[in-house]
């Protein structure tokens, strides 16, 4: 007679009242968590991003230790810093660092809460954990997508040629996921040929199936694809381009003309909210652009202030590049070094405002504030400079 095989006993864990799990998973999950393509597979990766990133037009966070030092002995800068500068997840720069090349000098430091930002070992234990981790995921992170390759993944029915041997589960969780996910979370920095391709409606030349290739299906294709998510309630959509001039040149009403469409077909429990750079009032128009004098987009616009310090990889150059508001870079060497002063009736946001309401004004003039107030030397205009690396030139910034 065989003797019968005792029944392999259940982990503690799952002994455990399924609330005490929940709560467990639910502690241990990030915020957010970014989904991407690298090296030809899907991958998730917790995000990392510190406060201090999305309010940093002069890019003083993504400065590695070595890049200071270089800054002061004018050496050329740090190919991290450079990359830094130009990556395409804007002020997510850190988690595609963390993700894509390890952690940098500093992006061992995790998001305040304490959260494991490896939550791969909870989804492949078992088939138990990986429903209950799903559940939470879904109903409790932000799903981000940095990239329109990446968010084609969306889709409610990629053909098998678009999905590598080595996406099979990536393919398996999105299919448990998306169906109950609340938020999702769309930052994109696209290089101003794809804004130019949106506002012809044209394809460029090529016969590749990727949505880098195809951007202009890709992104009309966002209401179609996020009216397959039944239970999305919040769509967060940050959009940029990666050159160095103004953000006016977009032109805003047909780059979120998808967005506008989705908000027309999608019933009141979806919240979207849009974040956008600030325009130049010098180039701003009301058929391009959405101002005061142009009809109201069915959902709210943030306006920021864009980044200044831009980067050129190849040739290991850094550079400076003004935009609207100059202002912002004046208060503070103004207060600090020559002397101006905060009125006592405004906080510093408020007399920032101020200011930038003053340039406003002066551009709608006609004027140009910065020449003018370089030609009537009423301030000492901070002695500013970078370095190109190539050279070791100096360069002033304009």
């Amino acid at each position: 007679m065989n003797p019968v095989t005792p029944a392999t006993p259940r982990p503690p864990l799952f002994l455990t009242p399924s609330e005490i799990r929940l709560a467990i998973y639910a502690y241990l999950m990030p915020s957010q968590i970014h989904i991407f393509s690298h090296k030809n597979a899907l991958r998730l990766s917790a995000c990392i991003q510190q406060p201090k990133d999305e309010v940093d037009p002069n890019c003083c966070s993504r400065m590695t230790l070595k890049e200071r030092e270089n800054h002061v002995h004018y050496a050329p800068p740090d190919p991290m810093y450079t990359r830094r500068l130009a990556s395409s997840w804007g002020t997510h720069w850190r988690c595609e660092e963390a993700a894509k090349w390890g952690r940098g000098e500093d992006a061992w430091k995790q998001k305040e809460g304490g959260c494991n930002e490896d939550i791969m070992p909870l989804l492949l234990t078992c088939r138990q954990m990986f429903s209950e981790v799903i559940a939470i995921l879904a109903d409790t992170t932000a799903l981000h997508i940095t990239d329109l390759d990446t968010f084609a993944v969306l889709a409610p029915s990629p053909s098998s040629d678009d999905l590598e041997a080595g996406n099979f589960f990536m393919s398996s969780l999105l299919t448990c996921m998306l169906p109950s996910l609340k938020e999702l979370r769309i930052s994109l920095k696209l290089p101003l040929e794809v804004y130019a391709l949106f506002e012809s409606g044209t394809q460029p030349s090529s016969s590749s199936s990727s949505a880098i290739n195809n951007p202009v299906t890709a992104w009309a294709n966002l209401p179609s694809i996020l009216n397959t998510l039944p239970n999305l309630r919040r769509l967060h959509i940050r959009l940029d381009h990666t050159e160095p001039d103004t953000w006016t040149r977009v032109n805003e009403h047909v780059a979120l003309s998808p967005v506008a469409s989705l908000a027309a077909r999608s019933h009141a429990k979806l919240d979207i909210a849009v974040d956008l750079p600030k325009l130049h009032p010098k180039y701003e128009e009301p058929a391009r652009h959405f101002i005061e004098d142009s009809p109201a987009p069915p959902f709210p616009i943030q306006r920021r202030i864009r980044q200044r310090i831009h980067a050129d990889i190849h040739a290991n150059k850094i550079f400076h590049k003004d935009d609207f508001p100059f202002t912002h870079e004046m208060n503070d060497f103004l207060i600090e070094w020559n002397g101006m002063t905060v009125p006592n009736d405004m906080s510093y946001s408020e007399f920032a405002q101020y200011q930038e309401d003053q340039e406003r004004n002066a551009w709608k003039e006609g004027r140009d504030p910065y020449q003018e107030m370089k030609d009537e030397q009423k301030y000492v205009l901070p002695n500013l400079f970078i370095f190109a690396a190539s050279t070791n030139d100096v360069l002033k910034l304009d």
